[in-house]
This record gives structure tokens, sequence and C-alpha cells, in this order.
């Protein structure tokens, strides 16, 4: 009997069980998924095995293999391996088998289980295996979440640092997005390109630069350029700006970011932090010798930006360091202002 071939009343019925258990709304009960493997998996695992486990993605067809995987169980990885060896069967099918595009290592990748990733390797598991509908490799997804026991182990068995996801996000762009600097050295020392872009010009610095000040810190003793720019001109100093990190934005600074560069379209550091209203950062640019006066192609100032998003704490901090002739042009220039603060917004998104 294959339980994804039974209805649920029946699956629950064969599994002695009363009911989905369900948390926030999700399956949490792995017998209950679907499993393609039978009633052989339930005999041998036994009920207490599935009512211990706690999983939060529902997935049909989740191998036994995959399970033991997903709970860190590398003693059971490697009792299934030695199983199917003892056999003479083939062991690629077992450790490579997908299940709704996932391979037992991308589950124990995701999880962080570095002594079932071992397993899973020694076994034959193909290490740059990606998910086709996304492109990511096991060693992607450990970086994005941070294991750094499981990149090493991937490191160790191979794992190519430069591989892209369909995105064009490499492991080191992910694990810089969510600051997990420790997993950003180790792919640095493996080779991974501190410079590489994606095809929208996004690098793992401007990833980064969103409140990771370690992480950017780390990329630029590694070589990162402080001026690499987006295809639109836009650079890690002005992301770092709009988001309102000051600490980032002082230590770009601090490694030789131009105050005044501008995007294509004339948009500076300072237009994007009046922009989105941040005094503390708008007064950095200002001290490090930003021009309050600087106008984009629309002829808009960082002060009708300002002005234009109500805020008034920025517009104050601009009058107070402004000139006259600023301060003239903001009053004539309403439509300007609009037509910038769209154009930012639009193109300071990923």
């Amino acid at each position: 009997m294959y339980v994804n071939s039974i209805s649920t009343e029946d699956t629950c019925k064969f599994l002695n069980v009363k009911e989905f258990i369900r948390n926030d709304g999700r399956i949490t009960y792995v017998a209950l998924r679907a499993i393609d493997v039978g009633e052989e998996l339930i005999v041998s695992y036994g009920h207490d095995y599935f009512q211990q486990a706690n999983y939060t993605r529902f997935e049909c067809g989740m191998s036994a293999i995959a399970i033991a995987a997903a709970r860190g169980d590398a003693g059971r990885v490697r009792d299934m391996i030695a199983d199917r060896r003892r056999e003479g069967k083939n062991v690629s099918s077992l450790v490579n088998a997908r299940a709704h595009e996932w391979t037992p290592l991308h589950e124990a990748s995701n999880r962080g289980h570095a002594e079932a990733i071992a397993a899973l390797v020694e076994g034959g598991a193909i290490v740059d295996q990606a998910i086709q509908s996304n492109g990511k490799t096991s060693l992607t997804i450990a970086s994005e979440w941070g294991h750094t026991g499981a990149v090493k182990v991937l490191l160790a068995a191979g794992a190519s640092v430069k591989r892209t996801g369909n995105n064009g996000r490499t492991a080191l762009m992910c694990a810089c997005r969510n600051g997990h600097r420790d997993v950003a050295g180790l792919l640095l020392g493996r080779g991974a390109d501190v410079g590489q872009a994606r095809p929208d010009g996004w690098t793992a610095m401007m990833y980064a630069s969103d409140g990771h000040r370690d992480v950017v810190e780390l990329l630029l003793d590694r070589g990162a350029d402080v001026g690499q720019a987006k295809p639109d001109g836009g650079t890690v100093l002005m992301l770092a700006c709009y988001n309102g990190h000051r600490d980032v934005v002082e230590l770009i600074l601090d490694r030789g970011a131009d105050v005044g560069q501008a995007r294509k379209d004339g948009v500076t550091a300072l237009m994007l932090a009046c922009h989105a209203g941040h005094r503390d950062v708008a007064e950095l640019l200002l001290d490090r010798g930003a021009d309050v006066g600087q106008l984009n192609t629309d002829g808009t100032t960082a002060l009708m930006l300002a002005r234009h998003a109500e805020r008034g704490d920025v517009v104050e901090l601009l009058l107070s360091r402004g000139t006259q002739h600023s301060l003239h042009a903001a009053d004539e220039s309403s439509d300007h202002a609009e037509l910038g603060s769209h154009r930012i917004a639009v193109r300071t998104s990923t």
C-alpha cells in the first residue's frame, strides 16, 4: 500500500492517527505528507519516528532518506546507503532522488545538518545539483541560512562558489544579503568573486549594505570596489543612504566613496537619503561635502524631494545648509520634485 495512492481519511486509518496536525495553517505531520515509499517505510520507522518530527513544508513524494536527512539523522542515512549497496542496487538513485525538485542533500543543507550532508556526499550525492525552479544549489541554500558547518562540509566536497541561481545570485550574495559574515568569509576563502554582479548589477556588497556593516567591512577588506555601480549608475553608498543605515554609510565614505557621485539620471546619495527621510544620514553626507544644491537630470534638488515627501526635519536641515539660489529653486519646481520622487522610488527597488 502506498500512502500517496489513498485518501486522507484512509491514510489516517493506515497510520493509526486521528487527524492532521497543523502549525500556523501548515501541515507538520511527516507521515501524512503523501510519502511514496509505502508500507515498508512505516513498519521500518514506526509511528514514533514521525511523531517526533516537525516539518513546515508539505511535499508529496518525500523519500525515507530525505526525511532522515531533513531530521539530521546521519546514522539512518548511512544505514540506508549501506543497505542499498548490500542489495546491489543503485545508490545514486537513492541519494539524488528528487521530491518536488528537492534532493536529500537540499533538505539537509536547508536545515544545516552537516553530518547528514557528509553522509550523503560519501554516498555519492551530487554536490552542485540545483533546484530546477530557482537554480539554487545546496551551497546556496546553506549560505542563505547561515549554516556555517554545512557550508564547510559542502566546500570540502567541492561545491562551486561561482554557481548562480536563476536570479543571478551567488552563494556569497545570499550570505551577505542575510548578514552571515562567517559564511561570507568561508566563501571568499574558497575563491568567491567579491565583485561578481547579477545581470542587473547587484553585488554582494550592495546586498550587505542593507544594515550589515560587519559584512560590508569584510568585503571591503577583501577588495570590493566601493564605487562599483549598477547599469543605472546606482552604488552601494546610494543604497545604504536610501535605507537609512548611517553606520554603513560612514564606513563606505571612510573607504573612499564619492559623496557626490550621481546615477545616470543625476540622482545622488543625498537626494535618496532626503527623499526617504533619513535626517542623520543626510547630515553626515553634508558634513562630508555633499552639495545641497546639486540637480538631477530633471532639475530637481534634494530639498525639493524632501519637501515633496513631507520630510519636515530633513527640510529644516537642508534649509540650514542651503543657499538662497537653492531655496528659490525649491519653491519654483514642485512638478520636477514629483517626477524626481517617482523615479527614485522605482530605481532603488531590487
